[in-house]
């Protein structure tokens, strides 16, 4: 029996791109998904409910109480345990667990179509750890996650899948250390930094699979993304970027070329929104999106100039008024 591969995500407003993801993932085999929702403003609750009265692989959990009791720094590692506590016994041995966000795809190079098959060929190893791949910037609103020939940069940041009776000394989201021997399989041939979830160098080649990082979309949506604030902190806008499709310059570039099958499978996407009921609450989320654009943008132009050097890394290669317009002309395509 092809083992369960359980996948915890967590998700603030991304109402925009929920489902895709959902989508994604069920095709690739991984189920259930925890769906973990925290401090959402806009339809991220309602996609994800939808998906859910349509398809029970699809769970909820509300993380909005962790914001309450918990210091942002801690959030994320509670809400994975809390999600993780709510599938543990539908886990046995041999399965897997993920953690993933929703701008992460993982995206097999081998030529298998799903996770368990890719698990198969590895012989089931206790750990997989794949590479982030980040594409290189697209201007297009809502482009689609993949495509046939993806150009981007092999990052030392990983994500991992690992066996959920494996004996965890600890984990993050990024990778699992056990206690004791196991079998860790590093899909880019290269190992963790000492003392670190990261490479000890950029990949040279991306391996037999890799998570494809959406790390700056267009440059709309990646001003909505840093309208969001940090994860770990309060504030107007993200800090944890160093600019739009700016990445140092040490980084591996390569082209990864993605399953024709896998590329397809895209394009059943309007099927399952139909199917599950959240076309209209993905729709809503993307004028949410481009509505987020448009007000964090006056907001950084508003502030003054002594104010906006505290983000002058993000904001890095970033037209913000012409961003703007962009954003605002999206959003009458989105009203009409």
């Amino acid at each position: 029996m092809p083992a369960t591969v359980a996948l915890l995500v967590v998700a603030s407003n991304e109402g925009a791109y929920l489902a895709e993801f959902l989508h994604h993932h069920l095709a690739m085999g991984f189920a259930p998904i925890v769906v973990v929702t925290n401090n959402c403003t806009d339809s991220t609750v309602a996609v994800t409910e939808a998906v859910m009265r349509a398809d029970p692989r699809i769970r909820r959990y509300d993380g909005d109480w962790i914001w309450q009791q918990h210091p942002p720094k801690d959030f994320q590692m509670v809400a994975y345990r809390a999600a993780l506590e709510t599938i543990r016994a539908e886990l046995g041995p041999g399965d897997y667990l993920a953690l993933l966000d929703v701008d992460e795809f993982w995206a097999p190079l081998d030529g298998t179509e799903t996770v368990q098959a890719h698990l198969a060929a590895l012989d089931h190893p206790d750990v997989v750890v794949a590479s982030w791949f980040v594409p290189d910037a697209d201007q297009t609103l809502f482009a689609p996650p993949l495509k046939p020939t993806l150009s981007g940069r092999l990052m030392r940041q990983v994500k991992s899948i690992w066996r959920a009776d494996l004996e965890l000394d600890r984990f993050n989201p990024h990778f699992a250390w056990a206690k004791g021997e196991s079998r860790t399989v590093f899909l880019a041939g290269v190992p963790l930094d000492p003392g670190t979830s990261r490479l000890a160098d950029s990949p040279s080649a991306p391996g037999d699979a890799v998570i494809v990082h959406h790390m700056f979309r267009s440059r709309v949506e990646y001003l909505a993304f840093l309208r969001r604030g940090n994860p770990t902190e309060d504030g107007a806008f993200k800090t944890n970027r160093h600019g739009y499709d700016v990445l140092p310059r040490s980084l591996n570039r390569c082209e990864i070329d993605i399953a024709p099958g896998l590329v397809a499978r895209q394009d059943g996407l309007a099927g399952f929104l139909t199917k599950t009921g959240s076309a209209e609450a993905t729709r809503a989320g993307k004028r949410q999106t481009l509505a987020r654009a448009v007000e964090g943008g006056k907001a950084y132009l508003a502030l003054p100039r002594a104010d906006r050097e505290a983000f002058k890394a993000p904001f890095r290669n970033l037209p913000v008024r012409r961003t703007i317009w962009r954003a605002g002309k999206g959003l009458k395509t989105f009203r009409d």
